[in-house]
């Protein structure tokens, strides 16, 4: 491994914490603060944003758009951090403990933990996931293509 490679994955490691930290660190406000600040946000930066009838349906759409694009960018991290191993398995289960640990979080917070929001995270990063394989797979061809055709896989006939 390279020196550039090694720099590439601290960082990546790094911001897969720091996204954690993030994920948890939102778990452990109370139910008020929680919903304070959601309420916060859907009114000052997603203002005219949701099409909803009142502000509580808002921040429910709100807040379910959040998980899921928390654990997405989760998602994304690990696969691309973990590339080479090419290991969904490892990056879902590594995604649903996070998923299942905020979860368990929230039970402490005093705000209840669901199960549907367990799946709604591991879907987001499933979404991750599937995004960041796309896009390393189109960075790979582009570096074949860009090398004449150099380390293409040999066809089946």
């Amino acid at each position: 491994m390279t020196g550039k490679e090694r720099r590439r994955n601290t960082a990546l490691t790094i911001l897969i914490f720091l996204t954690l930290a993030f994920i948890w660190g939102n778990s452990l406000m109370s139910r008020d603060e929680s919903d304070g600040l959601s309420r916060w946000i859907l009114q000052h930066i997603f203002r005219g944003v949701f099409i909803v009838d009142d502000i509580d349906s808002g921040n429910h759409i709100l807040r379910k758009c959040a998980h899921f694009t928390e654990f997405a960018f989760l998602g994304l991290l690990l696969c691309v951090r973990f590339r080479g191993k090419r290991r969904f398995w490892l990056f879902g289960n590594l995604a649903f403990a996070a998923a299942a640990a905020d979860e368990t979080i929230q039970l402490f917070s005093g705000r209840g933990s669901r199960a549907a929001d367990v799946l709604l995270d591991c879907s987001g990063a499933v979404f991750g996931i599937i995004v960041a394989s796309v896009l390393l797979s189109l960075v790979r061809k582009r570096k074949r293509l860009r090398n004449g055709g150099l380390g293409r896989r040999p066809s089946v006939e």
